[in-house]
Order: C-alpha cells, then sequence, then structure tokens
C-alpha cells in the first residue's frame, strides 16, 4: 500500500527539455502549477484533462489561441480558460517562451458552474486558497464557451462519453464501436474528424493525467501505470514520454530530490 506525504502541502519541480513546471499541492483540494515553457515553432497541441477540472490563466497576449468548432479564438490580454472533467482543447501557440499558471482540482464543483469549456477575462489575481479559486469561478459574469468537436456528431460524443466513464477499463474501442452499433473503422474516423485525436490517442492522454495524480503523491511508477489502466510499463513509459516530454519517474515525488515541504 502506498504511503501518502506526512504532509499535505508539499511543492517540487519537473524540468524537461522545453518547459519548467512548479508545482504545489496545498491540501487534498488544490493544485497549483506555475509552467514556463518554450516553443521554438507554432504549435497545435491537444489538451485532455480527466476527471479533474482546470483553470489555466496567462497574460499573453496574441501568443495563444483555441480551437473552438471550427473557429480559431485568439487570446487578447490576460485571460482565463475553465476546463471542465474530460475536457478536449486543441490550442494554437506561437514561437516564444510561454508562461502561465494552472489550478487543478478534484472536488466536485458546485451545481451551478456550467460542465462547458470558457474563456474569461482575468483580473491577474491568482487564488491561493481552494475558496479563492471557487469565488473566482463563481463572479466570472461573461463567458465565451468554447465548442470542443471540430464538427458535431452524434456518434463521437457517445464514444466519447463510454471513454470517460471507462478509461481505466481494458474495453477495445472496436467493442464500443459495436455497442453503439457502428464499425471499428468508422468510429475512429468520426471520432478523429470530430476531435482531431483518435479515441486511443483520447484514452491514453486522460491515462496519463490520471496517472499524474498518482505519482505527485509519491505512488511508484508501476502502481501508477497499473491503476491509470496501462498494462504494460513500456506502453507507459513510451506514451507518458511522448505526451509529457519526460519520463514518469521525474514527476513522482518520492523520487524527485525537488521535493520540499510547505
Amino acid at each position: 500500500m502506498t504511503t501518502p506525504p506526512a504532509s499535505k502541502n508539499f511543492s517540487y519541480e519537473v524540468k524537461t527539455k522545453s518547459y519548467l513546471s512548479k508545482v504545489m499541492h496545498l491540501g487534498e483540494d488544490l493544485i497549483i502549477m506555475d509552467r514556463t515553457h518554450q516553443y521554438k515553432e507554432e504549435t497545435t497541441p491537444i489538451d485532455t484533462y480527466g476527471p479533474i477540472w482546470i483553470i489555466g490563466l496567462s497574460s499573453m497576449p496574441n501568443k495563444i489561441s483555441i480551437k473552438s468548432g471550427p473557429e480559431l479564438i485568439e487570446l487578447d490580454g490576460p485571460s482565463g480558460v475553465f476546463a471542465p472533467p474530460f475536457s478536449i482543447l486543441k490550442w494554437k501557440i506561437q514561437p516564444g517562451t510561454f508562461k502561465w499558471t494552472a489550478l487543478a482540482s478534484n472536488t466536485l464543483l458546485p451545481r451551478s458552474v456550467t460542465n462547458k469549456p470558457f474563456i474569461f477575462s482575468w483580473n491577474e489575481i491568482v487564488p491561493n486558497t481552494f475558496e479563492e479559486l471557487l469565488d473566482l469561478v463563481n463572479n466570472i459574469k461573461v463567458k465565451k464557451y468554447v465548442e470542443m468537436q471540430m464538427t458535431k456528431s452524434p456518434s463521437a460524443e457517445k464514444i466519447k462519453k463510454i471513454i470517460d466513464n471507462n478509461y481505466k477499463e481494458n474495453i477495445g474501442i472496436g467493442e464500443i464501436a459495436n455497442s453503439l452499433g457502428l464499425s471499428h473503422a468508422y468510429a475512429c474516423r468520426e471520432f478523429k474528424k470530430t476531435y482531431d485525436l483518435s479515441p486511443v490517442e483520447y484514452r491514453h492522454k486522460i491515462r496519463i493525467f490520471d496517472a499524474i495524480k498518482s505519482l505527485s503523491i509519491g505512488v511508484p511508477v508501476t502502481e501508477a501505470c497499473l491503476n491509470s489502466g496501462f498494462s504494460s510499463i513500456n506502453q507507459f513509459n513510451l506514451h507518458f514520454k511522448k505526451v509529457m516530454g519526460t519520463t514518469p519517474l521525474n514527476f513522482n515525488t518520492n523520487k524527485n530530490p525537488t521535493k520540499q515541504r510547505i
């Protein structure tokens, strides 16, 4: 059985060739991450966030845009992006150094908060507690909603929902397709056309994000791998490095030499 950190408040750093993340765990319901990321060329990453919700904050005008359906929305001035659980967000990021802060939580949001991603103007004050984060969410007056689907597809939406509810299980995409009366080829093609990544790629990303939650509280790499739904440590390491640009060990706070109690 994994032993959790002696203190619920701790911090650590993850450094790779392209980014530096400074992460703080404040209690059981708030994670704050400050990242400085160097982009050598224009890039269009797709982020998925798994079962947690997250808010990203940045004062980098004209550096980043977000895809909403067929449109591209430029973030102008200090901006925030709210992503509820199991969001898929596609970005367009210009070359240069990009700095942003993310606040994430496993704690359930009030029912009054929408389950759709949205963009909002940010007052450049970073919340330091979960209560301050909730105040930020509840006091946003103007929201610009983000459509996750590139094109509308009820079939792709159903496939996504099944993956979201069963991402840790060893259920093949073919099985999911059959349960919906679809061919495997059509299901994969429809999902890719709708979300710009394959259903397998989407599930891998969710599993990696789930594993990061475990690694950050000191769960061993093999245990985090299996608990998140991967059946092979080699496969886990391969996909983790592809998505995060580093190995799972760098996210494991029991092995990370930068970890400090706060």
